[in-house]
């Protein structure tokens, strides 16, 4: 049986961990940032901006689940966060192991299930036929 857990990083803002996951709350609150188009949120030519909105939209989903007060935005998160190439390595690296993997695993799940569907009713078929 294949692990379906969602990847996980920790990272610290204002002296807090936050466990961030991109999951279906997550990409949702992206996609409400961009009028409910997803696809231009992963289609956006900035990184920055967008690992941005991720990243908030991680920090708000953590905070939620732990019933903290705090809420963050994409202009907040670029407001506290250096602009030193670590922090800039850092934010890309949180949204590439985070944001990617998670819609990759989502576009192969539901790629699997199309051909296995096919393959089942082709098995289907073939019986049938006896």
């Amino acid at each position: 049986m294949a692990d379906c857990r969602l990847p996980t990083m920790p990272f610290e803002v204002n002296g807090k961990t936050y466990i961030l996951c991109c999951n279906m709350n997550v990409l949702a609150d992206v996609e409400q940032m961009h009028n409910g188009n997803l696809m231009e949120a992963l289609e956006h030519p900035s990184i920055l901006t967008t690992a941005k909105e991720f990243l908030a939209a991680m920090l708000n989903d953590y905070a939620a689940q732990m019933h903290w007060e705090e809420r963050y935005t994409p202009l907040t998160i670029g407001r506290f966060l250096p602009a030193t190439p670590t922090a800039v390595k850092q934010i890309r690296e949180t949204y590439s192991s985070l944001v990617y993997p998670a819609l990759t695993d989502q576009l192969e799940t539901a790629s699997d299930g199309h051909e296995n569907a096919e393959d089942d009713a082709e098995k289907n078929a073939e019986a049938t036929q006896s």
